[in-house]
Order: structure tokens, then C-alpha cells, then sequence
């Protein structure tokens, strides 16, 4: 089985080992060894050899992957760690908190991230969205799916 129910950008907590406690973001997953690579969490020490002539060797720290079973991932809305389930929404499956229930890795958090990079100082999630243009949030959410089809808003692919 190579799924991994936590994803790239997941912000996890440490359950075992001697991080135990801590919490980060995760960089990414190795899903065929079951493992996940967190900023910051399970630093080891890395010797680099020059490669090139002129280029520089030496002692780098680095993140190195560890079992995904000793992370949990933190839920955005409740702020526990909790375990993911799984719900079927519009024939679609959909990360969701086991506590209270909210999606996990929902389109919220990718516009907040696309705003963010694109050093944006203002930005609304989709509720405000829909509470500031007076509307529901399943129109902006059919908007939002529509400008990622048509590849017209480069805020959206």
C-alpha cells in the first residue's frame, strides 16, 4: 500500500523519537518507504564532497525522512493533532479532521499560500469571499474550479 494520508505542506506534530513534541510543516512524502521529510524535524549531519573544481565541501544539517505512523497531522481549524479521514464530497474524496470535521488541505489554505508567495499584503478565505460579495460558497467555490479549468487567472492553476 504506498498512500500516504498526509500530503506536502501538511503541518504535523512528533509523536515518537527524540523530537518528540515538536511541530512542522512537511516538505514532502516518500510514499513507497511509507516515510515524510519535516522542516526542521529529524536533523542529521551530512558530509559534501566538492563536486566541481572551485566548489566548496563540507558539513551540511539537513531534514531526513522519517515513519509517517510517528507524525499526526494538526488540524487548521481546531488546532489538535488529529487522524485523517476520509469523506466522498461531489464524487470527489476529501481529507477531513476525525475531531471536528473540517477539510483538510482545502482550497483556503492553497489561495492563502498562492497569495502569500505572490507577496499579496490582503486576502479572504472563501467564506469571507462569499460573505464579501454577498453569495454562497458554492458559487465561489464553482468560480474558483471554473478559472482553473480555463487557465485564465494564474492565481487559480
Amino acid at each position: 500500500m504506498n498512500n500516504l494520508k498526509i500530503k506536502k505542506n501538511d503541518k504535523v506534530v512528533v509523536l515518537s523519537g527524540k523530537d518528540k513534541g515538536k511541530t512542522g510543516k512537511v516538505l514532502g512524502t516518500v510514499p513507497s518507504e511509507r516515510k515524510v521529510v519535516v522542516e526542521g524535524i529529524n536533523m542529521v549531519t551530512c558530509h559534501i564532497k566538492p563536486r566541481k573544481q572551485g566548489e566548496e565541501g563540507g558539513i551540511v544539517k539537513r531534514e531526513a525522512a522519517i515513519y509517517a505512523s510517528k507524525v499526526q497531522v494538526v488540524c487548521p481549524k481546531c488546532g489538535k493533532n488529529t487522524r485523517v479521514g476520509c469523506e466522498l464530497k461531489d464524487g470527489k474524496k476529501v481529507r477531513t479532521c476525525k475531531k471536528c470535521g473540517a477539510k483538510l488541505g482545502s482550497d483556503d489554505i492553497a489561495i492563502h499560500q498562492k497569495l502569500v508567495s505572490r507577496n499579496d499584503t490582503e486576502f479572504f478565505c472563501i467564506d469571507c469571499l462569499a460573505e464579501y460579495y454577498n453569495t454562497t460558497r458554492e458559487v465561489i467555490e464553482e468560480r474558483i474550479a471554473y478559472y482553473r479549468k480555463s487557465g485564465e487567472c494564474t492565481l487559480f492553476r
